[in-house]
């Protein structure tokens, strides 16, 4: 049974702590998020368990100095592992100290960053997002940060930026050992006339007997000001290139299959209520766990496109990406996009992926609308003749409450097999004091029904309340099934497991 005394202290301890810390004190601020769960659990010889996770950052500002304090706890009391190991932690995560100044700011603790489009090097964190995979039992956020030091200057119109620490494993919780190796390196870069930069970075990342030099060269301009001379004001346009190698191979790598290189060009406009972008990659062998290279694949905030994104693959992957708008009236927008990649690091299978998007916008008064179409394939994991469509009509009332129906239907074969899918989510929200949804998913998915024939369906139904008792707190109750799989965030995948059980969330901003 679920003991009630530690599912009330793991909701209200960071609440009363954070109250109490902000009392008379203007410049110290807490966040905190906790979790706690009662439902079935992954690696658990016990149908279903309780579970409780916090997570509480102190920060403290004052003119030019930033401090803070990061902690992370988890606890799963009546969890029996099946592969053994401990089902609690409580772990400082963060702590760091930063002073600004007038043309620069240096860090040291834990800090993030990102070497041009993150070719060689990312480190970042999802908001909001408590991971919990299936080899680590327990749940925790999902940051890969680096612990070490950091300073950037920007003189005139130079920029520079260095660092060195230790990078950490964003999908391990923190009391497992999560360091990546060791990192040095930094950028620099240098704003010329006519909105044109040029800069390069250079990042050395060293673990055990493995020791990486990777290099990037980019280029960014902008033509504004240009076509403001010639009077074309009214149309804009951008383009940046970025060049990176592992230098191990020799300052510049041949574009082949034999020497690790990645090569990312982008460029987009704008005239009136028309726009595009074209993006182009080129990597290969270039997935050093440090980096995240822009994928070039849309990140659609439809649940079953997002489920079905594809997964970008460093070490071997070429491709494009089209998509353009246009706004035929006031608060309308029709988006199409066009994505392409393709694996070739063999000669005979090269799995192809595609995806054709159309999406129409239209947020009236009170009526809105959005509507998209999508096929595509992923050969990579044998899916092929992939069709999506959805619907979304809302209904906005004047004192900000929002009635909303989202239905989604998916089709596709894997193999022998023909998915079918279907999702839809009424709601009802006030973003100012509550929010209600209820969310149906029907699916004959064998990864989901374990049914290799696919003839098996399972059926995920659940609802959600939340409340908003003031604006700096948040509380969400889950109950009922849902549906993991794949999850996109800011250009980083990761999976999510199912669960079945409720949930209880709440985060406060103090």
């Amino acid at each position: 049974m679920i003991n009630l005394k530690n599912f009330i202290l793991a909701l209200c301890l960071p609440l009363f702590l954070s109250i109490f810390c902000t009392s008379g004190l203007a410049q110290l601020s807490v966040r905190t998020l906790s979790l706690a769960r009662y439902g079935e659990l992954p690696r658990s010889d016990s149908d279903s368990n309780p579970s409780y996770y916090s997570d509480v950052t102190i920060e403290y500002r004052y003119k030019w100095l930033l401090a803070g304090l990061r902690g992370e706890g988890f606890n799963s009391p009546e969890a029996n592992l099946r592969f053994g190991g401990d089902a609690k932690y409580g772990h400082i995560s963060q702590r760091y100290a930063e002073l600004f100044w007038s043309w620069g700011s240096a860090r040291a603790g834990n800090l993030y960053g990102i070497l041009g489009k993150g070719l060689i090097m990312r480190a970042f964190e999802l908001p909001g997002f408590v991971y919990e995979s299936r080899v680590f039992r327990k749940q925790h956020r999902v940051i890969r940060d680096i612990d070490g030091l950091k300073f950037s200057l920007t003189p005139g119109p130079l920029s520079l930026t260095g660092f060195g620490g230790s990078i950490i494993d964003p999908l391990k919780p923190p009391d497992e050992n999560r360091d990546l190796g060791d990192l040095v390196g930094g950028q620099a870069s240098l704003a010329l006339p006519a909105l044109l930069s040029l800069g390069l970075a250079y990042v050395e990342h060293e673990t055990g007997s493995f020791r990486a030099k990777l290099s990037s060269y980019f280029l960014a301009w902008s033509a504004d000001d240009l076509l403001e001379r010639i009077g074309a004001g009214a149309l804009t346009f951008d383009f940046y290139a970025e060049y990176a190698t592992d230098q191990s191979f020799g300052q510049v790598a041949a574009f082949n299959k034999n020497t690790p290189h990645a090569l990312y060009l982008a460029s987009n406009f704008t005239w009136n209520t028309f726009g595009g972008s074209f993006e182009y990659k080129d990597y290969q062998d270039f997935n050093f766990g440090i980096n995240d290279p822009p994928p070039l694949i849309r990140e659609n905030a439809e649940v079953l496109l997002n489920r079905a994104t594809h997964v970008l693959d460093a070490a071997s992957e070429r491709g494009f990406q089209l998509e353009f708008f246009y706004s035929p009236f006031a608060l309308s927008r029709i988006i199409a996009n066009y994505s392409r990649a393709r694996d070739d690091r063999r000669e005979d299978v090269q799995p192809l992926f595609i995806e054709r998007y159309l999406g129409v916008e239209y947020s009236g008064d009170p009526w809105g609308l959005r509507f998209f179409l999508d096929t595509g394939q992923d050969e990579l994991f044998s899916e092929t003749g992939r069709f999506t469509a959805g619907i979304a009509p809302d209904y906005s009332r004047t004192d900000g409450t929002t009635i909303g129906l989202n239905i989604q239907w998916q089709r596709f074969k894997r193999l022998d097999n023909r998915i079918k899918n279907f999702h839809a989510t009424f709601s009802i929200q006030n973003w100012r004091k509550f929010s209600f949804a209820f969310s149906g998913e029907r699916s004959n998915d064998p990864n989901e029904t374990d049914d290799l024939a696919a003839k098996a369906i399972k059926y995920f139904i659940n609802g959600s309340i939340g409340w908003h008792p003031t604006p700096q707190m948040d509380l969400q109750l889950f109950l009922g099934k849902r549906r993991g799989g794949t999850a996109c965030d800011h250009g980083f995948c990761i999976e999510v497991l199912d669960f079945e059980g409720m949930e209880l969330r709440l985060e406060t901003r103090w």
